[in-house]
């Protein structure tokens, strides 16, 4: 029985244990579930929570940035309250010194200086800058009311003052100062300064320079027909001549003169080539073979072919000017650097050139000032005083150029100033290369003349038979005292027909032109240069000692 009992109790215990860890295994999973659920909910909780931790910030930083940028706008509007409160105050100043100006002018006072509208007059120009100088070192403000240079060199200048200024002490302090305000203004002496007798005005009387006197002119220039018996020979070394100035400074007064020289001493065809041709500007008054812009481009061309013609087949008659005037404004930047090349080639085949152009400022247009070794340079007036300052051959000449420029400039305002334009004389600085400088005076416009008719002026490129055969005749003078040019023969069209080079070379090689191509008309012996009457016109005297005839041409 116990045996039995124990069997069942241990069946019991058995069956029971295993009921017990199966319900504990359903528990430990019940458990598990739950703690996977916990902790799913607690993931849920910790993003909920984390959500709100963000929008919290969100809301933080966006109440931050509202208080910030409500803060700056309040700044801003404090800066711009204080910029416009300075705009205010400086409106409220500049209407008290308005006012206070319209009191001083309301009493008859000056609050400034006032300027002449001078331009480019050097009188007026001297006015207001003495006037700025003043004001600047004293704090006196004058009025500028005219300047006037005298025959003598004196420049004389009228100011007047303020009402409350007391006239001799204003004259007692610009005495005392007068030294030092020449040299600031760059003048010589500031010679005086008085009270208007009549006017409440002072007069300053100034010397931009020591007085001139006109044997010293004289001494520095050169009488231009012995320039022009230079140049001529300068001419078989150098053949090309630049002509610059501004206008109205006589670039076509110097390029007229040198034609009628050339026309009148050397066998040569003259070729004008004008792209103004009819215009205000255009005063040749002879013929031209060039008469605008594309003709003139045609024309270099053609100067460039016969060039090319004259390098190989070696003739080098006739002798063919080119005038090209404007020169500055044909070329274009390729043009220009083929143009410097046929400078230095023409030299030995019997070309010259004639270069006229207004920019004197020459590597702005493509011609260095080196190029200018290659050329005889005409420089007129103005244009003269930069080719002083930029001409390489004129470096350790400058300071005396300059001092004697200034010294002409002032004689020659002197000497036109009451003249008529075609009747003024005009000045400028002939630069050749190894030479000394030459100043020299043009004639006045109407004393140079050049006979149209004479068949050395060309109006065709080409030279044709009559032109040729008449060539080697330039300015021989006829035996008929009425006639002082041989006249080109009845054109047929054999004589119109164009020549070759060779062909023009074989008709004048056997003609040697007189140096001075002048014969007598008595006896047809060679001349000499005898003077010139009181009407300025040359008179000549037969070399021949059996005739010794003297007349006029």
């Amino acid at each position: 029985l116990e045996s039995e009992v124990q069997q069942k109790v241990q069946k019991y215990i058995t069956q029971d244990r295993e009921a017990l860890k199966s319900k504990y295994r359903a528990l430990l999973e019940e458990g598990e579930a739950i703690y996977a659920e916990a902790m799913l909910i607690s993931e849920k909780y910790k993003a909920w929570a984390g959500e709100v931790a963000k929008r919290h910030q969100d809301r933080k930083a966006y109440i931050m940035g509202v208080t910030g940028e409500f803060n700056k706008r309040i700044g801003e509007a404090q800066e711009a309250w204080e910029v416009e409160r300075g705009h205010l105050l400086t409106q409220i100043e500049a209407l008290n010194e308005k006012v206070a100006r319209l009191q001083q002018q309301l009493a008859g006072d000056l609050v400034e200086p006032e300027l002449l509208s001078c331009r480019f007059a050097i009188p007026g120009q001297i006015a207001n800058e003495l006037a700025k100088i003043i004001w600047k070192g004293f704090t006196i403000p004058l009025a500028a009311k005219g300047a006037q240079q005298r025959s003598n060199g004196l420049i004389e200048i009228g100011y007047a003052y303020s009402r409350s200024q007391a006239p001799s002490e204003l004259v007692a302090i610009l005495n005392r100062n007068s030294d030092s305000l020449a040299s600031e203004l760059g003048v010589h002496k500031i010679t005086s300064v008085r009270e208007h007798d009549l006017t409440p005005t002072i007069i300053v009387g100034l010397r931009r320079e020591p007085g001139v006197k006109e044997d010293e002119i004289q001494r520095l220039l050169t009488p231009v027909d012995k320039l022009a018996k230079i140049v001529l020979r300068e001419l078989e070394q150098k053949p090309t001549i630049r002509i610059m100035g501004s206008t109205g400074e006589g670039k076509g007064i110097c390029a007229k003169y040198l034609l009628s020289v050339l026309s009148s001493y050397s066998q040569c065809y003259i070729r004008i080539h004008d792209p103004q041709h009819g215009s205000p500007e255009d005063h040749w008054d002879i013929p031209k073979v060039s008469k605008n812009g594309a003709e003139v481009k045609q024309a270099l061309k053609s100067i460039v072919i016969q060039m090319s013609e004259r390098e190989v087949s070696k003739n080098c008659l006739p002798v063919t000017v080119d005038v090209l005037d404007e020169i500055d404004t044909q070329l274009t930047n390729e043009e220009k650097s083929e143009f410097q090349g046929i400078i230095s080639r023409i030299r030995h085949l019997g070309m010259r050139v004639i270069l006229i152009g207004q920019n004197p400022k020459v590597a702005k247009v493509k011609f260095e000032w080196s190029d200018m070794d290659q050329m005889i340079g005409f420089y007129q007036k103005s244009a003269a005083l930069t080719a002083i300052e930029k001409h390489p051959g004129l470096k350790f000449k400058k300071d005396m150029l300059t001092k004697q420029y200034h010294q002409l400039a002032e004689a020659y305002e002197i000497k036109n100033q009451d003249l008529d334009t075609h009747k003024q004389y005009y000045f400028g600085l002939c630069v050749m290369p190894n030479k000394k400088p030459i100043w020299y005076e043009l004639p006045v416009a109407d004393e140079v003349e050049i006979n149209e008719q004479m068949s050395v002026i060309g109006e065709t490129f080409r030279v044709s038979v009559s032109n040729s055969l008449n060539v080697k005749h330039t300015n021989q003078v006829a035996q008929s005292t009425n006639q002082h040019y041989y006249q080109q023969p009845p054109a047929t069209d054999e004589s119109l027909k164009p020549l070759s080079d060779n062909a023009i070379a074989q008709s004048v090689a056997s003609t040697i032109a007189d140096p001075m191509g002048v014969c007598c008309p008595k006896c047809g012996s060679s001349t000499k240069r005898n003077g010139k009457n009181p009407k300025g016109i040359q008179k000549y005297l037969c070399k021949d000692r059996a005739c010794r005839y003297s007349f006029k041409a």
